[in-house]
């Protein structure tokens, strides 16, 4: 078993999040951080270092981005939390698990009727994976949680 080993692939994150309030401002209303991915103990940390994206700010459209991914160990540096241990085989086993943080806690909630906050994205409902492009042409894609 080999060592998911930086210079050997690239990775990127692809999130559809349905629009369910049509947004007070123009530009990407999201905060995005990394994506974690964990299987049986050993884990790996990327982070997003750049993103595209796409919508019309409509009620009922999707919002849709790809981020591309890097690993940063300045942000996230090896501990006992991130071993950074994960095995390139690890990425097609079933009992891998991978958490994206996406946040809209940045838009500013509305309060609703009865005091409750107006959520502007259907997380429930939204579909997230991530794409891992190795330099053999070999890709494998995860889905992927979304942590707000």
């Amino acid at each position: 078993m080999k060592l998911i080993d930086k210079n050997d692939y690239s990775a990127e994150v692809i999130v559809e999040l349905p629009i369910l309030k049509k947004l007070q401002y123009d530009g990407f209303p999201l905060s995005l951080g990394g994506l974690t991915l964990d299987c049986e103990g050993r884990n790996f940390i990327i982070d997003s270092v750049n993103t595209n994206y796409n919508f019309s700010n409509e009620v009922g459209d999707i919002l849709t981005f790809d981020s591309k991914m890097e690993v940063d160990l300045e942000t996230f540096p090896k501990d006992e939390d991130h071993n950074y241990e994960l095995m390139v085989e690890d990425l097609e086993n079933k009992k891998i698990k991978g958490v994206f943080f996406c946040s809209d806690q940045d838009i500013g909630y509305d309060e609703g009727e009865q005091g409750q906050d107006v959520k502007y994205f259907d997380y429930d409902n939204a579909i997230a994976y991530v794409v891992f492009y190795f330099r053999d042409g070999k890709e494998i894609k995860i889905d992927i949680e979304l942590e707000r």
